[in-house]
């Protein structure tokens, strides 16, 4: 029995070390933008969404840059986004808020008027994300400055601001 225990404490050790973890207290980061432009994605998953000015909020396994730019053409379909790394010392999840900022408040066809989306995310620091928007509705189409904006609690780690054409 002591020789089982000697030889599972190790690998217990071993494997706590080795996961994720969930920070409920504040870590020290910084967030890097890697790139940023007119994107595809491949969509896996489509949720109803009252936040959003099209009713919908998208997640998706697979995305790729197709043009390194902030000037964007506003048409329907036109997907855009950023690509950043949250860094830290430890590896973990942390929580963030996202969001999307429109040069003048977007009108859907309910009425319901939106100058911003506002989304929280846990993200793993020392991972590759994308936070896009794509325009789904002629709606959408707003010309002008829009800004992304992530925070970690009350700090804004990072902007990119897109200019739609």
């Amino acid at each position: 029995m002591k020789r089982l225990i000697f030889l599972m404490f190790p690998l217990f050790l071993f494997s706590c070390s080795t996961t994720m973890s969930v920070s409920d207290k504040p870590v020290r980061l910084r967030v890097k933008t890697m790139n940023a432009g007119v994107c595809h994605l491949l969509e896996t998953n489509r949720k109803k969404s009252s936040k959003s000015p099209s009713g919908y909020k998208f997640n998706a396994d697979f995305i790729r840059l197709n043009e390194s730019t902030d000037t964007i053409k506003a048409a329907i379909g036109t997907r855009f986004g950023v690509e950043y790394v949250a860094f830290s010392s430890v590896y973990t999840e942390v929580p963030f808020k996202a969001i999307w900022t429109f040069p003048k408040p977007i009108v859907n066809e309910k009425g319901k008027e939106f100058s911003s989306v506002k989304t929280k995310i846990w993200l793993e620091t020392h991972t590759r994300y994308f936070s896009t928007y794509s325009i789904e509705k002629e709606y959408e189409i707003v010309k002008g400055d829009w800004k992304f904006e992530l925070f970690y609690g009350k700090k804004l780690v990072l902007t990119k601001v897109f200019h739609l054409i």
